[in-house]
């Protein structure tokens, strides 16, 4: 069988070809290796054949590093081959990981290219121990926000800062979404939620305790949202008297949150998640179906989406809802509490890196952040997320922009009301 259409390598040049096979050994020769389902770390499609050698004590040592980290057996083998970076491969029930030998020698140090070449590697081990299909379909989708996720994990334990994770990201993931992959900007925010998963938790992520020494991160503040807030399809400022009422002296961010909160509760959003920005919090409101008029469906129905309700806010979460989701429209609020002007992060644009978006918010404000006056210069800001899920196995559509206004979104959503009560 042949790698399917979803993914295309790079030829490799005849000079590595040679080297490769030079570095094999006399008794050893290159094999033309084929598959029924294939990955490879921007999603673009295959058209060359493959081949591939013996794998390196380099390389073995390098997925040693991981294997350490995740506490999993090995379900793979490992070959070099004439993929750009590194690929994962399976046919029927073999799992092979293929590999770049000059690629792999980047995994050394600590500077940002070696660690952007550990969280590929990472990426496509992990597609192998999180026993992923590699199928084309939106659980595929999926699969790679779940590599993502277990990349950031991994780097984390490694020790990589929350920048270092997603260092030259743009540069190696497409910046635009592909049939199997999503934009580069959803599957770093994947990588910053694994990342934070090591980052401030002494347990391991998959249940064992951790042993590594390592000082949980404990903020006062909470998670913190992604900064710059993704690119909504609709937002609307809330006007301060609309909010007001009700509220001090003292005048505080609790006050305001516990607002919101009871404006939420009002029309029946039952579970939220707080998350920090600067100088103030986000407020994200459970995914919701709804008609194209913006109208929410009537329950159960408002809430059905196929997977159990998300009790925390998390990307990989969210986005697993939505592929799993009935056809039909679907939208996320976020509200946005902040002194500071902000734009709105954009795939097109290429934005600084350091936000770690983690793996979920929480139940309440924190205290030390709840305690923090509420200023004149403060705004409240309603981002809207909407999406469509066609029928049949096709990938949920962001509405960018949404047909509706972000008022008009709080309006059929009755929240408008609600906060004016």
């Amino acid at each position: 069988m042949t790698p399917p259409a979803c993914t295309r390598l790079a030829p490799l040049p005849g000079l590595l070809l040679s080297t490769l096979l030079l570095s094999a050994g006399p008794s050893v020769a290159q094999e033309q290796v084929t598959f029924e389902a294939f990955c490879n770390y921007d999603g673009t499609a295959v058209r060359e054949a493959l081949y591939a050698f013996p794998a390196d004590q380099e390389a073995e040592a390098a997925i040693d590093r991981i294997l350490r980290e995740v506490r999993l057996p090995r379900n793979f083998t490992v070959r070099a081959a004439n993929v750009p970076t590194v690929a994962a491969a399976r046919d029927a029930d073999r799992r092979v990981l293929l590999y770049n030998p000059f690629f792999i020698r980047k995994t050394q140090g600590r500077e940002d290219e070696a660690w952007a070449a550990l969280r590929v590697l990472a990426h496509e081990t992990g597609h192998h121990l999180l026993n992923h299909t590699l199928s084309e379909g939106k659980q595929r989708v999926f699969e790679e926000l779940e590599a993502d996720d277990f990349s950031g994990y991994v780097l984390a334990r490694l020790r990589a800062s929350a920048r270092q994770a997603t260092a030259l990201m743009d540069s190696l993931a497409a910046p635009q979404a592909r049939p199997t992959h999503p934009a580069w900007p959803l599957r770093r925010a994947a990588v910053r939620e694994g990342w934070a998963k090591a980052a401030t938790s002494t347990q391991h992520y998959y249940g064992y305790t951790s042993d590594s020494g390592a000082t949980p991160a404990s903020p006062a503040e909470g998670p913190t949202f992604p900064w710059p807030p993704p690119k909504a399809s609709a937002f609307t400022n809330l006007p301060a008297e609309r909010l007001a009422a009700g509220i001090g002296p003292p005048a505080t961010l609790q006050a305001l949150a516990q607002r919101l909160e009871t404006a939420l509760e009002a029309v029946g959003y039952g579970e939220r998640s707080y998350y920090a920005v600067p100088d103030g919090f986000a407020l994200v409101a459970r995914l919701e179906q709804i008609f194209p008029d913006g109208t929410p469906k009537d329950p159960p129905d408002r809430w059905s989406t196929r997977v159990r309700p998300m009790t925390r806010f998390s990307l990989t979460e969210y986005f697993r809802a939505l592929f799993t989701a009935t056809p039909g429209h679907y939208r996320i609020v976020v509200f946005i509490v902040s002194p500071h002007p902000f734009t709105q992060e954009n795939v097109a644009v290429s934005l600084a890196e350091g936000q770690a978006w983690l793996s979920g918010g929480l139940n309440a404000l924190p205290p030390a952040l709840g305690a923090r006056p509420l200023t004149p210069t403060h705004r409240c800001t309603a981002l809207i997320y909407a999406f469509e899920q066609p029928a049949g196995d096709a990938a949920p559509v962001f509405q960018d922009p949404s047909p509706l206004t972000g008022r008009t979104h709080l309006e059929k959503a009755r929240l408008w009301n609600a906060l004016a009560q």
